[in-house]
């Protein structure tokens, strides 16, 4: 039987739904129709099992989706509005303070609108996240990541833009104009509204927000990080990188339908995205994946990333002025376990690093792990030797200006 929304759009009672004594497994595994128990072998394998805790290429088949005669086994299935039924907000407790929220806001997206722009730039310019055997769809990322070869926080790019610099200024205003839409989407009703910006208050704190600012001058603060995606079916996983609950708004085109079902398979939840819908969910603990059916179906993901606020974090203790007074930090020593500051233009041209994203982004600023090994005779330089692939770099002296402990650094 399908879940009966609250009519009421503004609040919402909350339904308790435990999780099932066995999930729903996905049936189809690298293309080929596998049976349940050969499912639940995959996954209770743990050599199968990828970084999110996922088996790459096990999906759910469309036969398995809910269909206009049955809810083909799915517990709690939550339907698109109709003319005939047109509740719009549903909530799940989840247990232990988590829940799934749904809303969804009597607003049809047209190909000219900004969030519809937004998705389209990002999947026509950024790279494809990933390609896997038996998963289909586009999946690309949008805002800021961390990227671990040059050790720093770096914007989603344009990777068709040939002009001077490398930065597409204009296309980072299609994507933040599209980001405005979809807050606008996400806080049209008032439980959305209220869990969203408890998330952005906590985010502030350490600077993972994404500063925006509309035509008029108003300004935003949004997620750093997100994920964009068209006709995605792709396996059962947990975000293990997030550092937030998702947010997420699918839709369709006015006159061009589709269809997409978002799951909870542990759960039994079976969400129908037809039109636009938006979804609050902790990715980080909730087993999740999509199963699109047919035709179009759009998505924009907001989440910080744990790498990203890291490095943040790691920025921000650089920027503090470290009192003087001999209590509170030692001089450095030798064999002391350090973070080393640096642009990424020294790198290259004083420190003979390799570095692709020098060219682009000369002054973003690297954080790398080292260790002391000399201490010069003023005590206002060191020389350290940087750990994993840099130590070929040999020994590099650094004013201690640019050098932190690394139990200062990271609490």
């Amino acid at each position: 039987m399908s879940k009966q929304y609250n009519n009421d759009n503004h609040s919402s009672g909350s339904t308790t739904v435990p999780k099932l004594g066995r999930r729903i497994y996905p049936r189809r595994y690298k293309n080929n129709d596998i049976t349940e128990q050969q499912a639940a072998d995959l996954c209770d394998n743990k050599a199968n099992l990828g970084r999110r805790y996922q088996v790459n290429g096990l999906t759910y088949s469309v036969s398995q989706m809910p269909n206009e005669l049955s809810d083909n086994n799915w517990p709690h299935v939550l339907r698109a509005p109709t003319e005939t039924y047109s509740p719009r907000f549903a909530s799940f407790n989840l247990g232990g303070g988590r829940s799934i929220i749904v809303h969804h806001p009597p607003v049809g997206i047209k190909k000219n609108s900004d969030l519809h722009a937004a998705t389209e730039f990002a999947l026509q310019n950024h790279s494809r996240n990933r390609v896997i055997e038996g998963e289909s769809g586009e999946m690309v990322g949008g805002g800021e990541r961390f990227e671990p070869i040059s050790s720093c926080a770096l914007p989603y790019v344009n990777k068709n833009f040939k002009g001077v610099g490398g930065i597409d200024n204009r296309g980072h205003y299609v994507f933040n104009k599209g980001v405005i839409s979809f807050q606008k989407l996400i806080c049209s009703n008032t439980s959305f509204k209220e869990t969203f910006r408890a998330d952005i208050k906590r985010l502030k704190r350490s600077g993972n927000v994404l500063k925006l600012r509309t035509d008029n001058k108003i300004e935003y603060d949004g997620h750093l990080s997100y994920a964009i995606t068209k006709n995605l079916s792709n396996s059962p996983h947990v975000d293990i990188n997030d550092d937030s609950k998702s947010f997420a708004v699918f839709y369709t085109l006015i006159d061009e339908p589709g269809l997409t079902w978002f799951l909870f398979p542990e759960y039994g939840i079976a969400v129908e995205l037809s039109g636009t819908v938006c979804l609050s969910w902790d990715g980080r603990k909730e087993y999740h994946c999509s199963c699109t059916v047919r035709g179009n179906v759009y998505s924009l993901f907001a989440s910080s990333r744990k790498d990203v606020s890291r490095h943040l974090q790691i920025k921000k203790a650089f920027s503090k002025k470290i009192s003087k007074k001999k209590s509170s930090r030692r001089p450095l020593e030798v064999g002391d376990k350090v973070y080393v500051r640096d642009n990424l233009k020294n790198m290259v041209s004083l420190r003979k690093h390799t570095d692709f994203n020098a060219r682009k982004y000369p002054r973003h600023i690297m954080f790398r792990q080292a260790e002391v090994v000399d201490i010069g005779p003023s005590k206002h330089s060191v020389t350290v030797l940087f750990t994993g692939n840099l130590s070929k770099l040999g020994r590099q002296e650094f004013n201690t200006l640019h050098v932190r402990r690394i139990v200062e650094v990271v609490t």
